[in-house]
């Protein structure tokens, strides 16, 4: 039996069997095909099918091609795609192989490893088949669904930061991508290492990445939330005996066994959306928060700082979509948007396409008469979402001596607005969160 040429068995099999739409619906695509001919030879496909509404012959193939050769094979089209995909996959590892190989032999190791990391990226994008799902025969699965979500009192994913936002928006769904907005040292990092103690105290595991401080910083940030103890007398060892005692007390009283993680990630200039893909692969936490993702690095290595943003937002989004856990991602963002030069020109290009991908925007504002409150307040505002109503709005407790951050209670609002600060119809919130 005559060694199977994959190419001409595809052909054989698309034209005798009338399979262009079949083919299609497998995401078939020039780059599957090894040899100039066989991209060739599908693009005559495509071609013919557009002109005429069906399918090419062998016998049309054969007065295009003379030299082609039809091969018989009993095996379904979805086979042969498969064999199609997996030489493709073959063959780009045996190329990332072979450019790794010659980075390593002159000492660029983080190149090489560059050099797999694209790879497993384009296998991502380009091997994985969309799925198709019948509505009608799905009823059952869609009705365990429910009753799943019913047991949980309306919860669909992972807790709000706030609980009035969490009954709005039943929380963050898997696979979906949040984005928090916010000025330059609003406290956007407080905020995130807040949430990530308020989820990992709930059962919640949590993979925590930071671009805007060291992993270090970060510990600090949890131990004092965790502990409810000064973050000013951890970071300069001027803790009182008392918050001492408390900080540790805690620990002893914990085992780690029993216990989620919570592990943060950074201290490397190098972090991409697809490292990212790669840990959330290793860890599996129930949710993934990245602290400041505007200083990622673009995967497609682009150049330009407004392509690099808009790369970076839309490879979060593929990879949320892929493993279904959720990214929380903060963005320092300027004032209307009103950067200079191509900074003001990638917040606009940006908040454009995390308003069209992202799943929920949140923004975050402090007026200078919320700063000199004490405690501090700060400003969350629903800014947009895709599920849900977009309507609010919450004025917190910003409290970062007691490490307090929550919602107003009905008589501290009272007692706010009744002081003379102004309430929100007095502060052009649009203006100062808008993107």
């Amino acid at each position: 039996m005559p060694e199977l040429n994959i190419d001409f068995a595809f052909f054989t099999l698309l034209c005798r069997t009338s399979a262009y739409r079949e083919a299609v619906d497998l995401q078939v695509n020039d780059k599957l095909f090894a040899s100039p001919l066989g991209r060739q030879q599908w693009k005559f496909a495509q071609e013919y099918y557009s002109k005429h509404g069906e399918t090419l012959s062998v016998e049309a193939m054969r007065s295009k091609f003379p030299e082609f050769k039809a091969q018989k094979t009993k095996r379904p089209m979805t086979d042969i795609v498969e064999l199609l995909r997996g030489r493709m996959l073959h063959n780009a590892m045996v190329e990332a192989t072979r450019k790794a190989k010659v980075l390593l032999s002159t000492g660029m190791p983080f190149d090489a490893f560059q050099a797999y990391s694209d790879m497993v990226r384009q296998g991502q994008k380009e091997l994985m088949p969309s799925k198709d799902i019948d509505w009608v025969t799905s009823f059952e699965a869609r009705k365990n669904a429910y009753e799943e979500l019913k047991n949980n009192q309306g919860l669909i994913g992972v807790p709000m930061p706030f609980e009035s936002l969490t009954e709005l928006t039943g929380g963050i769904a898997p696979g979906e991508v949040w984005y928090l907005l916010a000025r330059k040292k609003i406290g956007k990092t407080f905020f995130l290492t807040f949430y990530a103690v308020y989820l990992w105290s709930l059962g919640y595991d949590v993979l925590f990445f930071t671009k805007e401080m060291t992993t270090k910083q970060i510990m600090r940030r949890i131990d004092a939330f965790d502990a409810k103890v000064s973050f000013e007398g951890l970071k300069r060892g001027i803790l009182s005996t008392k918050e001492e005692e408390k900080w540790e007390a805690i620990w002893k009283n914990r085992s780690a066994d029993d216990l989620p993680f919570l592990i943060v990630s950074g201290d490397t200039d190098t972090v991409t959306p697809l490292q990212i893909d790669l840990k959330v692969d290793k860890y599996r936490p129930h949710i993934v928060l990245i602290d400041g993702g505007y200083l990622l690095k673009d995967d497609e290595g682009s150049s330009s700082r407004n392509e690099r943003l808009s790369n970076i937002a839309k490879a979060i989004k593929m990879g949320a979509n892929s493993d279904g856990i959720p990214r929380v991602v903060s963005y320092q963002f300027h004032r209307g948007g009103k950067g200079k030069g191509e900074e003001a020109t990638s917040d606009n290009i940006f908040g454009a396409d995390i308003a069209m991908d992202a799943d929920g925007i949140i923004g975050q504002y402090q007026s200078l008469d919320m700063k000199y409150l004490q405690p501090q307040r700060m400003r969350f505002r629903l800014l947009d979402t895709r599920e849900s109503s977009s309507d609010w709005e919450r004025e917190v407790i910003w409290d970062l001596v007691n490490m307090e951050i929550r919602e107003l209670t009905a008589e501290e609002e009272e007692q706010y607005t009744s002081a003379g600060i102004p309430d929100e119809k007095d502060i052009n919130v649009d203006e100062e969160m808008a993107f």
